[in-house]
């Protein structure tokens, strides 16, 4: 298959833990956000069962530029927040069986309650994790004006390259606020890549700043679910599209959190 016809699934987790039971840094409305852990040993051991391959963003840029050749089954694997149970039960898996991720963290929300700590981060990033930006506090952006939006971006971004020593190009919009002016403010920032909540599959000639995901969650979080979710023709792939038409009408009309 040729690189430009190949698709590219960007999966998205948040939190983890033995049940779904209050954890720090977790919200009560945020309680289905916690994907078991034996579900997502059971995510990953059947990406690994079916050929899918874990490339970086990076490896999505380069395959564009006609430098590097994709694996035929590519994956993407996004966590979004830095939540320590990222740490406690995801990157052993992670580890085991030699994958690489994105990890997308608010630097304001580093060390505080419930969230991994800049040396954690650190010890990631020499582990061979990239470690990205989720803005600078997690904020909704569709509710923000350019100049916050901007501050938020640019502020993140410097903070993570200098504590980490590392280059920051893809940003998570918190909540899946993705407001149209945000495309211009984060490719001026400097980023390469912007992650949407907004369901879809990729490919190398999809717009790099308007990157769909796959979002698992409860209770859309057992093995046969992202089954579903990986074939964009399944019925539940459908109903998360006629979700993405909601969720744009709410970030660039309604302009109401959720």
């Amino acid at each position: 298959m040729r690189t430009k016809e190949l698709k590219i699934p960007v999966l998205v987790y948040h939190y983890f833990g033995k049940d779904r039971n209050l954890q720090a840094g977790i919200e009560i409305q945020d309680l289905n956000y916690i994907v078991l852990r034996d579900d997502f040993m059971s995510h990953i051991r059947y990406l690994h069962e079916q050929g899918y391959q874990a490339i970086s963003f990076r490896q999505m840029m380069n395959a564009r530029q006609g430098l590097e050749a994709l694996p035929p089954k590519p994956v993407i694997l996004t966590f979004d927040d830095g939540h320590q149970s990222v740490y406690d039960f995801a990157i052993p898996i992670l580890c085991k069986y030699k994958l690489q991720a994105e990890i997308f963290v608010a630097p304001l929300k580093i060390g505080t309650s419930g969230y991994m700590s800049w040396n954690q981060l650190e010890e990631l990033v020499n582990e061979g994790f990239f470690i990205q930006s989720h803005t600078n506090s997690h904020v909704l952006l569709s509710k923000l004006s350019q100049d916050d939006i901007k501050y938020e971006l640019v502020e993140s971004k410097k903070g993570i390259e200098t504590r980490l020593n590392v280059t920051v190009t893809a940003l998570a919009v918190p909540m899946g606020g993705y407001p149209r002016i945000l495309k211009t403010i984060a490719r001026e920032a400097g980023y390469k890549f912007v992650c949407t909540s907004y369901y879809g599959i990729n490919s190398i000639d999809n717009d790099f700043l308007y990157l769909k995901r796959i979002m698992i969650k409860s209770p859309n979080d057992k093995i046969n679910d992202l089954q579903d979710l990986l074939m964009s023709k399944s019925f539940l792939s459908f109903k998360m599209r006629i979700k993405n038409g909601y969720k744009y009408l709410r970030n660039n009309l309604f302009l109401v959190s959720y």
